[in-house]
């Protein structure tokens, strides 16, 4: 991870010349204290990062315990137990009556856009996002928070866009449940914001992920998925219609697209196996209760 570096890789935190950044020193905080604590526990798997935690665990005194992705690692025990519990399910809201409209779809044929909850955009942006999901050919499911237009900016949706969801083309929700969506087999491509949780989730649902990073460490992880883990392409920082329904459509159906399902389909058998019995994060979470959770009972 540490080659080829660009300044705009790095977390949007890392470029201030402020020595007073407000961010900046609650991570220089954060770091402190985890120096200082008995372990460092990571929602990842080893497999998909393990670049990172090797690094971590070469300069950060307390020992490093990988125990995701947490939910199947979580599942999976509870499986392990014969305990009757589900997979966990971390979603805000529950509407399930998205998964109803995507059992009319054709398998990996939806094209799934969700920023996250706290991102904005501009209203030029929500239009040019908009026209792109319109015009790529493919149906969409595009979970719109009503705040996620920037201070009082009002997005006029392109008449396009509106013809779409009249004809069912397309679908705009505020929210849904995330984990579902992803692993329905209608879910064909992951538009996302790169936030931790979302990039997990595609992984343990096998789905590429077509990038648009917003802020804070987003810019790094989107460097992951092209450079690293290649499950992924990414959407320009300006964002522009064309752009949008041109990399949908490559994602889809084109020969990179093809190469990238490939990959994501590697990852998740990855994720699934790291959370198995003998996998590397049920291993870690068996040290953890060992070295950390029962030591002072001993």
């Amino acid at each position: 991870m540490q080659q080829h570096m660009r300044l705009r890789d790095m977390p949007t935190f890392c470029r201030t010349t402020d020595a007073e950044d407000t961010p900046v020193n609650e991570i220089i905080g954060q770091m402190k204290s985890a120096v200082g604590s008995k372990a460092i526990i990571l929602n990842t798997f080893y497999e998909l990062e393990k670049d990172v935690v090797d690094a971590l665990a070469a300069i950060f005194p307390p020992p490093v315990y990988t125990v995701g992705p947490l939910a199947q690692v979580i599942a999976s025990s509870a499986a392990a137990a014969d305990d009757g519990l589900d997979a966990m399910d971390i979603s805000i809201w529950s509407m399930a009556w998205c998964l109803a409209w995507l059992d009319g779809k054709p398998d990996k044929s939806v094209v799934y856009v969700n920023f996250g909850s706290v991102a904005v955009m501009t209203a030029e942006q929500t239009r040019e996002f908009a026209l792109g999901l319109a015009t790529c050919g493919f149906p969409f499911l595009w979970v719109k928070r009503p705040d996620i237009v920037d201070g009082d900016g009002v997005a006029a949706l392109p008449e396009a866009f509106r013809d779409e969801l009249e004809r069912g083309g397309g679908l705009v929700v505020p929210w849904c449940p995330q984990p579902a969506v992803l692993k329905h087999a209608a879910a064909g491509l992951f538009v996302t914001h790169c936030g931790w949780n979302s990039l997990l989730e595609a992984v343990v649902a096998g789905l590429p992920v077509l990038a648009w990073p917003v802020f804070a460490e987003q810019t790094t992880k989107c460097r992951q998925v092209l450079e690293c883990w290649r499950n992924g392409m990414a959407l320009p920082e300006e964002v522009e219609s064309g752009a949008v329904s041109g990399l949908v459509k490559e994602m889809m159906a084109g020969e990179l697209g093809k190469e990238k399902r490939a990959r994501a389909a590697e990852w998740r058998a990855a994720a699934e196996a790291a959370a198995m019995e003998g996998g590397s994060s049920l291993r870690s979470v068996d040290r953890l209760v060992n070295d950390v959770l029962l030591h002072g009972k001993k």
